[in-house]
């Protein structure tokens, strides 16, 4: 291994031990997973570097310690982050209706990420409608997720609807 290429961090949880092991792997050897996998809690750095560096390492350890007991079956037991994050993601979507209402094309692509979500998980048509409402408002906004989403939404729509079909309403 040289001292100088490029790795990639992996934080492993250890459920069994109860450790969590942090390993460095070689970018070409995660380059199919980072492909394969959900796109990645994105933290965009001029985020940490407007904090002190106690805050931005606090920072990063919590939404580590969050996404551990996230997608583990053991949790930490350092903080309740499951009913954190339910908080938080009620504020986001507090935010997001919001800035949608103000016309802000990002806040309405994230409503329809939210309302489809809600359609899948809940059998839900009402949540449906808004999906497709805030679709298409951002996409006509020229947000270029939407634009793309746009795209795949009547197969995406017709698969929800197949399944609202089957199963009585929530």
């Amino acid at each position: 291994m040289s001292k100088h290429s490029k790795r990639d961090i992996l934080i492993h949880f250890d459920e069994e031990t109860n450790e969590i092991i942090l390993y460095t792997v070689s970018v070409d050897d995660t380059n199919n997973i980072r492909e394969k996998e959900f796109d990645g809690a994105r933290l965009d750095l001029p985020f940490f570097l407007k904090k002190t560096a106690d805050e931005a390492e606090k920072s990063l350890g919590e939404i580590i310690f969050s996404l551990i007991d996230t997608f583990s079956f053991k949790k930490t037991g350092i903080r309740p982050y499951e009913a954190i994050n339910k908080e938080r993601h009620k504020q986001d979507v507090a935010e997001w209706e919001t800035a949608a209402k103000s016309g802000d094309p990002e806040a309405q692509y994230m409503l329809f990420m939210e309302y489809h979500s809600r359609a899948l998980i809940n059998n839900d048509s009402e949540s449906l409608v808004k999906a497709e409402q805030m679709l298409d408002s951002s996409a006509a906004k020229g947000y270029s997720n939407a634009v793309k989403s746009k795209k795949h939404w009547p197969l995406m729509r017709a698969a929800i609807e197949k399944k609202l079909k089957r199963r009585p309403q929530a």
